[in-house]
């Protein structure tokens, strides 16, 4: 068995489709299949059931996916090690964020990769923390960034720091500065599964019950109803900030219980990271306690979200 053959028969089974992986591979498809053919001649077994939308594993198949990733992967992370030895680090690392920290903790870090690290190819995969958990559990990520809840045994995790979860309403509320536990929760919300997954048993432990109008897993959709002044909500400050100060919402900061998330970096235990995965963390770690030293991830009361031209504001606090 040769690498290429394996590599292509990887791209077949994760595309489902011997076009699909001919055209990502760049190679004509004709020369793709004769790759597919050898290793079952070789191998003396089907790879693939050929149906008339187009492939899928057969139980061998299937059993070779499984070696013939790990194998690619050593490969190619010994191949980006003996790289790395002669100079900067590079090679390809896979990483999930949670979407509510896309935009706050990737542009700056896309930014100090290509400045420092530039052969580092990195792909960013946004999505909720159970399913960037999975897909560490499954082999589909290297590493990822996420709330930190209750991670499987298997996750490594380590915090990077704790941000202030808020109530976010629309513009012009009169709602103050400051809100309690028991204010909060007689307060009608829009919440993700999510952030419900954190704030719920800081309130329940406070005696509380969140008051969670309707259910709708996308923080930006939420957060567009709250600018139009049709949802309240609970959202990381980090997040909506800007929007602030753009006169976008109100916020109030939650206090009795105090609201947070703790934000980690986490990856599979025993698993060695890559020269350009451990270069990916570093900036990581450096970007989020750049933030953390700004202010981003913390409510400041009235510095920060100043309503100093809301005389309403004052009495209400």
């Amino acid at each position: 068995m040769d690498l290429r053959s394996i590599q292509y028969f990887v791209k077949v089974a994760e595309l489902g489709s011997y076009t699909r992986a001919a055209k990502q591979a760049n190679i004509a498809q004709s020369a793709l299949s004769r790759h597919i053919l050898r290793l079952e001649a070789e191998l003396g077994m089907e790879l693939f059931h050929r149906t008339s939308r187009g492939v899928r594993l057969t139980d061998a198949g299937s059993r070779l996916l499984e070696r013939a990733q790990r194998l690619i992967s050593d490969f190619e992370e010994t191949r980006d090690q003996m790289r790395a030895l002669a100079g900067t680090p590079m090679g390809s690392v896979s990483l999930g964020v949670a979407t509510t920290l896309c935009p706050i903790i990737i542009p700056p870090v896309v930014d100090r990769l290509r400045k420092e690290a530039p052969k580092i190819k990195l792909r960013v995969v946004g999505s909720v923390t159970s399913q960037l958990e999975e897909s560490l559990l499954q082999g589909g990520l290297d590493a990822a960034i996420f709330s930190l809840i209750t991670p499987p045994s298997v996750i490594a995790c380590q915090v990077l720091c704790e941000e202030q979860l808020v109530l976010v309403s629309p513009p012009n509320s009169e709602l103050p500065l400051q809100i309690s536990g028991r204010h909060l929760c007689s307060i009608p919300l829009t919440m993700t599964d999510a952030l419900r997954r954190i704030v719920e048993p800081s309130l329940a432990a406070a005696g509380h019950t969140l008051n969670v109008g309707m259910a709708l897993n996308s923080s930006e959709t939420i957060r567009l109803l709250v600018h139009q002044g049709n949802a309240s909500t609970i959202l990381p400050c980090s997040l909506v900030r800007e929007e602030h100060q753009r006169g976008l919402n109100t916020i109030s900061n939650v206090v009795d219980p105090v609201l947070e998330r703790r934000i980690a970096f986490g990856s599979i235990i025993g698993r060695k990271p890559s020269i350009a995965e451990a270069e990916v963390k570093r900036i990581v770690q450096e970007v989020v306690a750049s933030l953390k030293g700004e202010g981003v991830f913390r409510f400041s009361g009235a510095q920060l979200f100043s309503r100093q031209c809301d005389p309403l504001a004052k009495t209400l606090n």
